[in-house]
């Protein structure tokens, strides 16, 4: 049921409606920022591109550069910098160097590389390399023999033959994935479960890798006897528990990470002298990066320089849960006036009519208007920005009474390198540039 629809107003991105189980009906979510003179659907109807962007499944894709984007097969497309598998970058291959395999949907070749899916690795012999007929996750070449990216190191390759997609065998023993099983009977092992990964030898029986009694895998259970509500309930019980174990935790250690993240960034910091004086004059034309959430399920934002327009510098905002572009926009003075609402999952922003309240040290009272997917209003806030050894502090009193706190790290262009947000004192919200979330992990 996926698809787009769009006439001389609107584009409308048609995602599939998983209750129907005839798969005919499909919920309508417009898509905003859409240029619609230039708007078409790719071959593989998934994909879209107009001049500002390149779409899949109706979310923009973060770096895709529209003018030279063409579509390839099976879901893999390339433009003049990038490979692409279902909208995500491939990162370390080549577009000028991709061929395929047959119709294997998840392995290609870039140059001297092979990927599986996004995950590049040098083989022993490229010339020779081949992935086995119906059954993708395995590979080999002349000399080795290859577990989606990863060397079997033990296996012989004249007689490695795959038994399904996580157990195969040589002439010399059994393998789970890329471990040999040392103890599995070669002459009498069998794989006696598609799903669960189960298998059996004269010895007993395995679940995955591991050695158990045969009497404790029941492959008969079928999963619809639970509960479907009991089911949901746990699960959307038991996510909702660990997301605030997570930001509970996140919030323990804020202090510690957001020093070292200043620490790390060294002179690219935004200060208040260096953001006040800010014109965009030695930006690279080709700059961007992607800020990643701290959540439980993990979701991006990037941010695309596109250049000065109309008096404006703008950035493109490609934000991994929202139908359609957004953008930044800051005026000739270094000021943000347009500036997308990170937090959430659907496409809002606000306009500032005077300017955010960002890069000034004080007290400062902030107008807005708010642009949502449901129609727009205006908003008044009194606001107290700090600035603290590299770090901002926005204190923020809302008109509904309760407060929010958003503690943010600049770099030297005035994007958020790091951003959070806390309300009523509680932290709800988290998000760090790509490359610096393993020194938080430290």
């Amino acid at each position: 049921m996926n698809k787009y629809i769009y006439n001389d107003t609107h584009v409308y991105w048609v995602k599939s409606d998983y209750s129907d189980i005839n798969y005919t009906k499909g919920k309508k979510v417009p898509m905003y920022g859409v240029d619609l003179s230039s708007f078409r659907v790719l071959d593989e109807k998934i994909y879209a591109v107009d001049n500002k962007a390149v779409y899949y499944s109706g979310i923009p894709i973060a770096f895709a550069e529209p003018g030279s984007f063409k579509l390839l097969k099976n879901g893999y497309a390339i433009d003049k910098n990038h490979v692409f598998l279902q909208g995500e970058i491939i990162y370390g291959a080549s577009p000028k160097q991709v061929s395929f395999f047959n119709d294997n949907i998840s392995v290609i070749k870039a140059g001297e590389f092979i990927f599986y899916e996004y995950q590049g690795f040098n083989p022993c012999d490229v010339k020779s390399f081949l992935p086995f007929k119906n059954d993708k996750r395995w590979s080999r070449d002349a000399k080795c023999v290859y577990y989606k990216d990863r060397i079997v190191a033990t296996a012989d390759a004249n007689t490695f033959m795959p038994l399904n997609y996580q157990y195969a065998k040589d002439k010399n023993g059994i393998f789970y994935e890329s471990t040999r099983l040392d103890d599995a009977d070669l002459a009498t092992f069998k794989v006696i479960d598609w799903h669960d990964f189960s298998a059996r030898d004269k010895f007993g029986c395995y679940q995955s890798s591991l050695r158990v009694d045969c009497e404790n895998i029941d492959v008969n259970k079928p999963i619809y006897n639970i509960s479907s509500d009991y089911f949901i309930s746990k699960t959307v019980k038991g996510f909702r528990n660990e997301k605030a174990r997570i930001l509970s935790q996140a919030q323990d250690d804020q202090i510690a990470h957001v020093s070292m993240i200043v620490d790390h960034l060294a002179g690219d910091i935004g200060s208040p002298e260096v953001l006040l004086a800010q014109r965009f004059d030695k930006i690279d034309t080709d700059y961007g990066f992607t800020l990643i959430t701290t959540d439980l399920i993990p979701n991006t934002v990037s941010f695309k320089y596109l250049g000065k327009r109309e008096g404006r510098t703008v950035f493109n905002v490609y934000n991994s849960t929202v139908y359609g572009l957004m953008q930044l926009e800051f005026n000739l003075d270094g000021e943000v006036i347009k500036e997308p609402v990170y937090t959430g999952g659907s496409y809002n922003f606000l306009q500032y009519n005077m300017g955010k309240c960002a890069y000034r040290v004080g007290q400062c009272t902030e107008y807005s208007k708010v642009v949502l997917t449901s129609g727009e209003y205006s908003q008044k806030n009194s606001i107290d920005v700090i600035y603290n050894e590299g770090v901002w502090y926005r204190n923020i009193n809302l008109s509904n009474g309760s407060t929010m706190k958003e503690v943010i790290i600049y770099n030297r262009y005035g994007l958020p390198v790091y951003f959070s947000t806390e309300h009523n004192g509680i932290l709800n919200f988290e998000m760090v540039r790509e490359d610096l979330l393993p020194i938080m992990l430290k």
